[in-house]
């Protein structure tokens, strides 16, 4: 946050390894937040809550990124929240909590439309044995939302069928 002591001038995207070590990814992003990758691991796609919008990354074996752009923008009133929370779905659409809901996009950036909430989500996650539900944080509340899409879970080897 703005105007909090930092170690750091800037706030960065960090890769920590298998070996345990940290590599600095990007710096690009004013206020990085909510990060996932794309069912086929090519594309990395960040938050930046402060500017309101989510970058994409070219994500290469070697753990480095590239080609850092705009995938998409989620404005909205004052106060009304900022892209925070990330999910993606098996055929690689993102689910995003950002203004008054949860803003769907498909893998080229165009936006789908916005779930509304009874109150402002900050995360969300995939549930269920089939992962067909999305369990969202809000404000005050959890919610759970069951979907015809399937969540893209990276650690299940059977996630793609």
């Amino acid at each position: 946050m703005k105007g909090e002591k930092q170690e750091l001038p800037f706030q960065g995207v960090y890769r920590l390894d298998a070996r345990g070590d940290v590599r600095l990814l990007t710096k690009e992003l004013s206020q990085p937040n909510g990060l996932a990758f794309s069912p086929d691991g090519k594309r990395l796609y960040v938050d930046d809550s402060e500017q309101r919008n989510i970058r994409v990354y070219d994500f290469h074996p070697d753990g480095t990124v590239s080609n850092g752009r705009i995938f998409g923008s989620e404005p909205g009133p004052p106060k009304s929240g900022v892209p925070d929370g990330i999910k993606v779905d098996t055929n690689g659409n993102l689910y995003i909590t950002g203004p008054e809901g949860i803003w769907i996009w498909d893998p080229e950036g165009h936006h789908l439309g916005t779930i509304a909430m009874p109150e402002q989500p900050a995360n969300l996650a995939w549930g269920d044995p089939d992962y067909g539900s999305l369990y969202i944080t809000a404000t005050k509340s959890v919610y759970r939302l069951r979907t015809k899409a399937r969540g893209y879970v990276p650690y299940l080897k059977d996630n793609l069928r």
